[in-house]
This record gives C-alpha cells, sequence and structure tokens, in this order.
C-alpha cells in the first residue's frame, strides 16, 4: 500500500545486501513522504547509509529506530550488524541481545550473538548461540552450516557431521557435501581407515555437483549424458542397502547403464582439468575406495580421468589404483 510502511525495514535489507542502492534511494524517499520519523523509515535510511559506507550515520539511524520501537527486531539486528562492521563487537553484543530479549523466537538476534562470538574465536559460545538459531528457524540451511562450523572447531565431529547433514538436507549445495566429505575423511584418518562408504558417498556428492555445474548443458542434452556416463559404475557400487541410503541424499536418480566411452571420460576429464583442490581430493579419494572395493568399473574409469588430468593428483589417482603391481586391474 502506498501510505504504509509495513515490512519496508525488510525489503530495504534486501536492497542492501544486493548492493542496489539506486532502490535503497527510491525507497528512502517514498518513505519520508509516508513518515520520516516511523522506525521502519529510520531502519531504511540506515541500510541506505550503510550501503553508501556511512557506517556511523546508519548506526545513528539504527540506534535511533531501536529507541522509538524496542520491540522491533530488524532495527536491533540491523545496528549489530552495522557495530559488527565497524568492529565495534561489544555494542554489537549489546544489539543482539536487545533483539533476542524483543523476540526470543525470532533466529536472526541469535544467529549475530554466534557471529560475533566465532569472530572472537569464542566457538563454545558461537556454537551455543547458532544452536539458537537453529532451534528458532531449523528450516534455514546456513544456520546449520554455521553450527557445523563451530562444532568441527571444538572437535566435535560427529555432531558437525549432523548439523552439515541437515543443511544439506534443506538445500543440497556443494559445499555442504564438501564439508562432509571432509568430516568423513578427518574421521578416516582418526580410524586409521583409508576410505569408508560414507565419505565415499560424499566425495562422489562433491564430483556430481562440480560436473552438473561445469559441463555445459546444450539442446540435445549432451551434458545429462555425460554426467550419466560419471554415474553409470558408482550406481552398482552403491547400490546395496547399507550404501544406497546415503547416495540417495545426493538426488541423484539411479541411471540406466551408460556405456562410458573412452572419449567420454576424456571430456569428463577436460573438465576435473584445473578443478579446485577439493574436487581433486574427492576424485582421489574415491580412487581409494574403489580399490578397496575391488571394483574393476570405477577404477578404469578413474585411471583413464587421471592419466587425461595429469598433474600431481592424476599420478596419485593412477598410482593408487595401479601402483607397486599388487592391484587388482
Amino acid at each position: 500500500a502506498p501510505y504504509r510502511l509495513n515490512y519496508v525495514d525488510d525489503l530495504s535489507h534486501i536492497y542492501c545486501m544486493r548492493n542496489d542502492v539506486e532502490a535503497l534511494g527510491n525507497l528512502t524517499q517514498m518513505c519520508f513522504s509516508v513518515d520520516p520519523h516511523a522506525p521502519q523509515t529510520l531502519c531504511v535510511l540506515g541500510n541506505f547509509l550503510s550501503a553508501q559506507d556511512d557506517r556511523p550515520g546508519a548506526i545513528r539511524a539504527f540506534k535511533r529506530a531501536a529507541r522509538l520501537a524496542p520491540h522491533l527486531v530488524s532495527a536491533w539486528v540491523a545496528l549489530g550488524h552495522a557495530q559488527v562492521e565497524s568492529r565495534d563487537l561489544a555494542s554489537a553484543v549489546h544489539a543482539y541481545e536487545a533483539a533476542t530479549r524483543a523476540d526470543a523466537g525470532d533466529c536472526r538476534g541469535w544467529a549475530g550473538l554466534g557471529q560475533v562470538y566465532a569472530l572472537c574465536g569464542n566457538w563454545y559460545l558461537g556454537v551455543r548461540f547458532f544452536h539458537k538459531a537453529c532451534c528458532a528457524r531449523p528450516t534455514e540451511p546456513r544456520l546449520w552450516t554455521h553450527l557445523g562450523d563451530g562444532l568441527a572447531r571444538l572437535g566435535r565431529g560427529e555432531e558437525a557431521i549432523r548439523a552439515y547433514e541437515q543443511a544439506w538436507f534443506w538445500l543440497p549445495q556443494i559445499e555442504t557435501a564438501t564439508r562432509l566429505f571432509r568430516c568423513y575423511h578427518d574421521r578416516d584418518a582418526a580410524w586409521g581407515v583409508a576410505a569408508s562408504p560414507e565419505g565415499a558417498h560424499w566425495a562422489f556428492a562433491v564430483t556430481e555437483r562440480f560436473l552438473s555445474q561445469e559441463i555445459p548443458r546444450s539442446s540435445s542434452g549432451r551434458g545429462e549424458a555425460l554426467l550419466a556416463v560419471f554415474r553409470a559404475p558408482w550406481h552398482d557400487l552403491f547400490s546395496s542397502p547399507s550404501l544406497h541410503s546415503a547416495y540417495s541424499r545426493t538426488n541423484a536418480k539411479p541411471p540406466s547403464e551408460v556405456a562410458s566411452r573412452h572419449h567420454d571420460l576424456v571430456l569428463l576429464a577436460s573438465v576435473f582439468r584445473g578443478a579446485p583442490e577439493d574436487i581433486l581430493d574427492s576424485l582421489l579419494y574415491l580412487a581409494c575406495f574403489s580399490r578397496l572395493q575391488r571394483d574393476v568399473r570405477t577404477a578404469q574409469q578413474l585411471i583413464t580421468i587421471g592419466q587425461r588430468i595429469g598433474g600431481t593428483h592424476g599420478e596419485e589417482i593412477v598410482q593408487t589404483l595401479r601402483g607397486d603391481g599388487t592391484a587388482f586391474l
């Protein structure tokens, strides 16, 4: 409605996150034309000033909004964010605490406290407040990711895995799969295990998600065909009941049998060449798992890819599967 200010503070925060100064300027003018003294108007002004790097002005606007409407969570949270950007962490803590007093069921105040204590290196309190934020809004994957990061920092690997799995459940992303792969990789190292089924599932999820992003899509469906070539040998390996449950979490439908032609694997290898370290580490982990399972099809696939990737990682993949003459191939 043209003469109401409902939710304009939230809208201005979205514009601020997008760094859309023009939209923020127009929204600020509109709000001032309706009520220049309303707390929501002051929040919009604060976000406009923040987008222009006028942090002192933004803090003054947010403080005034919070004084006028101490129940307005968005004002306290925005004030806390501005104070964090100004490196005034003690004041930010007070602002976020005020947000939790205004509405304990709003996750933003708890998440802000978790962020501040994480910045201070106090992961114990950071985990405590991120957990409260997750309880307030359990469907937000970013909160579960922050909680998992804190738990991992505290050496509570199993709990970190559970948190990351929640994040994956609500939003399957390669970053989450990478975190889960790293957790299982660290657990394997602590237990003296070369590779585990759980670690292999998440290593596969990492590589599959990477291919889904990097393989160019075409009208002929060539991208999906190449993905099917990569998935095919792994489907059989992951098809036992104990393995299939974890495989299904990658949201990949079981593919039909596809002939892994040599030139298709060469194309796949070209996608992996120059990939980030996490992706290449995932391929190497899959090579270890393939060798432990003595699975010829996945081993042949990875050897071809490793030979084409070249470099240290490519050589390690091939060496893992062919090795010292005791390999099963």
